[in-house]
C-alpha cells in the first residue's frame, strides 16, 4: 500500500506535464495567428515623420571644342583644367581631366569622393594650350548624371599659350617658344595647335590672331 502514492504522484505529473505543453503550444498558434492577420497601424495625423537627405551628383560630362582643328570634327582632344566656383566665387575645386576625340570629358564625381549639390556655378575650363574661357550660371550638378556641352562658336577654346610660363595670355612668351629649332616643324603636340601633326605657318597664324589675347576671369 504504501508504494502505490508515489506511483499516483509520477502519473498525476507526467499529466500535468502534457496539459501545460498543450496549453503553451495553443498559445503559440493563436499568438503567430494574430501577428500574420493583423491591421496595419495607420499613423495618425498628429504623428510627424521627416526625413531628410542629400542627393549628390555623380556623373558629370563637359563637351568642349578647341578652335581650328585639322581635320575640324573628331579631333578635339585636350587635357582640360576645370575650376568650379561657387555664387561668391569662391573656389569649390579644380580638376585637370583629358577629353577624348569628341571632346567629352566624362568626371565621375562619386568615385573621386567630390559631393557636389545642385546650384549655380561658374566654369573657368582652360585648355592644354589654351586660353581661360569663363562659363557662367552653369547647374552641372543638379541631377545624378548631367551633361554639358560647350561648342557654340562663341565657346571655343582659343589657341596660343604655348609657352612653359602658362601666363593664361598669348604674346611673344609664345611666339618665341612656337618658333624655336626644336619645335618648328615638328609634331610637338602642345604647339601643334590645329593637330595636324606638325608644328609649321599654319599653327603661326592661330597665335597671331590670337596676339594679345587673355583668358577670361571671375
Amino acid at each position: 500500500m504504501p508504494n502505490k502514492l508515489p506511483a499516483k504522484l509520477n502519473t498525476l505529473q507526467k499529466t500535468l506535464l502534457i496539459i501545460g505543453i498543450i496549453l503553451l503550444v495553443t498559445i503559440i498558434l493563436v499568438l503567430i495567428q494574430s501577428i500574420n492577420t493583423g491591421t496595419p497601424r495607420v499613423l495618425p495625423i498628429s504623428d510627424n515623420v521627416q526625413v531628410s537627405g542629400q542627393l549628390y551628383a555623380c556623373k558629370l560630362e563637359l563637351t568642349t571644342r578647341p578652335e581650328s582643328r585639322i581635320p575640324a570634327s573628331n579631333n578635339w582632344d585636350t587635357t582640360l583644367k576645370i575650376g568650379f566656383y561657387d555664387t561668391n566665387n569662391t573656389l569649390v575645386d579644380t580638376i585637370t581631366a583629358p577629353s577624348d576625340n569628341f571632346g567629352k570629358t566624362t568626371l565621375d564625381l562619386c568615385a573621386a569622393g567630390y559631393k557636389y549639390v545642385g546650384a549655380d556655378y561658374t566654369l573657368l575650363i582652360k585648355g592644354y594650350s589654351h586660353l581661360t574661357r569663363k562659363f557662367t550660371n552653369v547647374r552641372p550638378f543638379d541631377y545624378l548624371e548631367n551633361s554639358l556641352l560647350f561648342t557654340n562658336p562663341n565657346q571655343y577654346l582659343l589657341a596660343g599659350d604655348t609657352s612653359v610660363v602658362e601666363d593664361d595670355a598669348v604674346n611673344a612668351l609664345d611666339v618665341s617658344t612656337q618658333t624655336r629649332q626644336d619645335i618648328i616643324y615638328t609634331n610637338n603636340n602642345k604647339n601643334d595647335l590645329n593637330q595636324d601633326g606638325v608644328v609649321n605657318a599654319l599653327d603661326y597664324s592661330i597665335t597671331m590672331r590670337n596676339y594679345y589675347k587673355l583668358g577670361e576671369s571671375l
